[in-house]
């Protein structure tokens, strides 16, 4: 260890009580981002939902009975994996929406989950089964807590990715057909979506790549802004993209160096 000395369990204990506080983090971020409470409440449920669903299979079907604090900790990838996979499918959905749906066209909502199935799985689908095939490389690792987390965390992704494209989906319908126009359950909560420049708890489709190429002008979020005047123009020019290169190799280099000095714990 390079920059710590002490109890392995008194920073795992002091890192796991600032679970609550990451959750919190993400709750209001994707309740910024999908523009509703209902969604975000959902999303959050589904993402820690699958916690105890790993835990399950982890020690009742694959009889791993090593289980440690550090385990506890995956809730912090959970999070962040969990997160992304509703934002791309939620997202998918939104840009291939043809104008809002009416919550009574049962068919068109058909077509648009069919469609968001086809755009958006398989895109989830590689990104959560490589991030898998990394964490059991774990499974190479003499140290028990190294292999066994692995293995937590890699059945922890897989369980999001299964909640992901059955239980959103079925998610979104039942809010597109029942609480779509609902606003915020207090003003408080109504109004913080719009002064981040939200929408006040629906999900507004986005037509500039819509099945039907609707172009209807509508306002860009920043971030989008961001990237299509920003950061896409500036990759395009070579300079700056070598740039990039050379800092990613150095922060790589780096990373690699300071791996290389961690050593086991000698208490």
């Amino acid at each position: 260890r390079l920059f710590y000395e002490g109890s392995d369990e008194d920073y795992i204990s002091q890192d796991f009580s600032m679970a609550l506080i990451a959750v919190i983090v993400v709750f209001l971020v994707m309740w910024w981002h999908l523009n509703s409470l209902f969604l975000a409440s959902t999303g959050m449920f589904q993402i820690m939902f699958s916690l105890p669903v790993s835990s399950i299979l982890f020690r009742g079907v694959f009889q791993v009975g090593y289980f440690s604090f550090i385990h506890i900790l995956t809730v912090y990838l959970v999070l962040g994996i969990g997160a992304d996979d509703i934002f791309v499918l939620l997202d998918t959905w939104r840009h291939l929406c043809d104008g809002q749906l009416d919550p009574q066209d049962k068919d068109k909502q058909k077509q648009v989950l069919k469609a968001t199935y086809v755009r958006a799985a398989q895109a989830i689908w590689n990104t959560s089964f490589t991030t898998t095939v990394a964490f059991l490389s774990g499974s190479i690792s003499r140290l028990m807590p190294m292999r066994t987390t692995g293995w937590y965390a890699s059945i922890c992704i897989l369980m999001n990715y299964l909640f992901v494209i059955t239980f959103t989906p079925s998610v979104l319908i039942i809010y597109t057909r029942h609480f779509q126009s609902w606003r915020s359950l207090c003003s408080w909560c109504a109004a913080l979506p719009g002064m981040l420049g939200g929408k006040l708890s629906r999900v507004e489709p986005d037509k500039t790549d819509s099945p039907t190429g609707a172009g209807a002008e509508k306002s860009v979020p920043l971030i989008e802004r961001m990237l299509i005047n920003f950061y896409i123009p500036m990759m395009r020019r070579k300079p700056f993209a070598a740039v990039m290169v050379v800092i990613m190799s150095i922060t790589a280099v780096q990373g690699i160096y300071w791996a290389s000095q961690l050593t086991p714990p000698r208490k």
